[in-house]
């Protein structure tokens, strides 16, 4: 399950870089491949020097935890700004006024004389 979501973000992490949002995007796969790792740790391979609690491991884990979700809200929240500029800028009646309208507005100078 692990895996099919890590593919999910790197996807998302995609879609970020392709709308320009490319520190969002690195963010993104930082965390998913730190996450995978901290899966792997607590699956396949114990820290040295860890306590039978696993204290070390959770340290890491929950640091981890915390910046996926720090790092997805803002990734989430540029993406949503963008499809908002998107779809603003194609709806009918939109409020959004394009540049070369503004200046189709503008009068034209006249020459002196």
């Amino acid at each position: 399950m692990n895996a099919l979501t890590t593919l999910f973000l790197l996807h998302f992490a995609w879609r970020l870089w392709l709308i320009g949002e490319r520190g969002n995007a690195i963010a993104v796969a930082a965390v998913s491949a730190e996450a995978a790792a901290i899966a792997g740790t607590c699956d396949f391979y114990r820290i040295p020097g860890d306590d039978e609690h696993h204290t070390i491991f959770y340290i890491l884990a929950l640091t981890t935890w915390a910046s996926q979700m720090v790092v997805y809200y803002f990734g989430y929240r540029a993406l949503q700004n963008s499809n908002d500029r998107i779809a603003a800028g194609r709806a009918p009646g939109s409020s959004v006024v394009s540049s070369s309208a503004v200046f189709d507005l503008m009068p034209s100078p006249r020459p002196p004389g």
